[in-house]
């Protein structure tokens, strides 16, 4: 498993979040006209995605921490190898398995749900709230069981993905072991703690060096993509209640 899959999982989610708002123009529901149930339900999820990204950026944190003390470690090999031992065997990242989705693709999400078939734009957002949730809760769920963070959707039912447009949707499966950057930083870490005090040292240290960036750089990505859906979503909570705040000051 790999960091790479869980940048992969954010491109789902921002694929999902475009589809929805395609389908807010194609029906012609802005948000300033949207009614109180469409905006408490929006409320309720983007608060509960808010919570599970913020678990997911904790948890970024963690990783780093146990980054920077590798790296102090590498500092440390030539003139105090004892204390770069200690240090490698201490401080390594740590990460569960993750739950995989093989070639899991989204499209068209909200394509199947049609104004006709409900009673007023409303419902149709309200339908549409339903199928996004079902999907970005599963997804976000699957990153957080495997950054060590998991923490659970609340109201998330599988059967719920039923109903969506998905090209292809596997069984989910669980996958032991650690993700592979992380894993890789782990055996580098450890090998270089049993090749210390040996002619084999300045090289398992390059090893170590090499995978920590591999791993800092995945790291940096996914924070990346984290704190770019926490605004989307912070900037819609803002506006919606902006909105409501005009309508009250209206003649």
């Amino acid at each position: 498993m790999s960091l790479t899959w869980v940048q992969k999982c954010f491109e789902v989610l921002d694929m999902i979040n475009k589809d929805f708002t395609r389908l807010v123009v194609e029906i012609d529901y802005p948000m300033t006209a949207w009614g109180g149930a469409a905006a408490e339900e929006f409320f309720k999820y983007s608060l509960q995605s808010m919570d599970m990204l913020n678990s997911i950026t904790s948890s970024i944190s963690h990783m780093i921490q146990a980054k920077i003390s590798l790296f102090y470690a590498l500092s440390l090999v030539e003139n105090s190898p004892s204390s770069a031992k200690e240090n490698l065997l201490q401080n390594q990242p740590k990460c569960s398995s993750i739950k995989l989705v093989e070639d899991f693709k989204v499209e068209g999400l909200f394509s199947g749900i049609e104004e006709k078939s409900c009673f007023g734009k409303e419902s149709v957002i309200l339908q549409a709230f339903s199928a996004m949730k079902s999907i970005e809760f599963w997804v976000l769920d699957a990153i957080l069981s495997g950054m060590e963070t998991r923490k659970s959707a609340g109201n998330f039912n599988g059967s719920n993905t039923n109903c969506l447009n998905l090209r292809s949707c596997k069984e989910i499966n669980e996958k032991p072991g650690a993700m592979k950057e992380v894993k890789e930083v782990q055996d580098a870490a450890m090998h270089l703690a049993a090749e210390i005090s040996t002619e084999r040292c300045k090289e398992a240290a390059k090893e170590l060096t090499r995978r920590l960036v591999v791993l800092e750089n995945s790291l940096q990505e996914i924070e990346k993509q984290t704190q770019s859906l926490f605004s989307q979503l912070l900037a819609t909570r803002n506006q919606l209640l902006e909105n409501f705040r005009f309508k009250r000051h209206e003649p």
